[in-house]
């Protein structure tokens, strides 16, 4: 009941609620004639809400009518019901989602491309838990195109450490 309340609360236009009350089987009536009258309207109010066409609205209504014998759903009926099944009953999901862009991109990193913050929430989101991810065979792919690991030798001229670069000299108090 707490669920059905915060939808309530939430949504206080609850005409939609009403009408997909009607897809559920404890609601409906249990006379035979007046269970196979029931629920046409609002199944075809709820179609013109989730914009279906006509011919299609004419197929969930035969589905629908099918479901009230024999609770099987029909395929065009499952395609009402997954657009219902979208519906928000809060904005929890919203605000994880802003959570998750706020913790990739950062001050720090605030120059990253849209393309490259829209991959990293998509992981983020949908993303299995890093405790479960299997990274091996990512890695070996990493490999096997050539690129090198970290704790690989370096490789090209090396640095001497001990040289000062003369830009560095900006930022450092050393005399010459």
């Amino acid at each position: 009941m707490c669920l059905l309340d915060n939808i309530a609360e939430r949504f206080p236009c609850t005409e939609t609620l009403k009408l997909a009350n009607v897809l559920n089987p404890t609601s409906w009536p249990t006379d035979d004639l007046e269970k196979t009258l029931y629920g046409c309207r609002e199944v075809a109010a709820l179609c013109k809400q989730l914009c279906f066409s006509s011919i299609a609205s004419v197929e969930i209504l035969s589905d629908f009518a099918t479901f009230k014998d024999n609770l099987k759903v029909g395929m065009h009926l499952k395609q009402l019901l997954t657009k219902l099944s979208i519906y928000p009953i809060s904005s929890a999901d919203c605000e994880r989602g802003f959570s998750s862009m706020n913790l990739q991109h950062t001050d720090t990193r605030n120059r990253l491309k849209t393309e490259t913050v829209s991959a990293l929430l998509m992981i983020a989101v949908n993303g299995p838990a890093v405790q479960f991810f299997k990274c091996h065979e990512y890695v070996l792919s990493w490999f096997k195109k050539g690129r090198h690991g970290a704790n690989d030798k370096p490789t090209g001229k090396k640095r001497n450490v001990d040289e000062l670069r003369p830009r560095y000299k900006l930022f450092a108090m050393i005399e010459d």
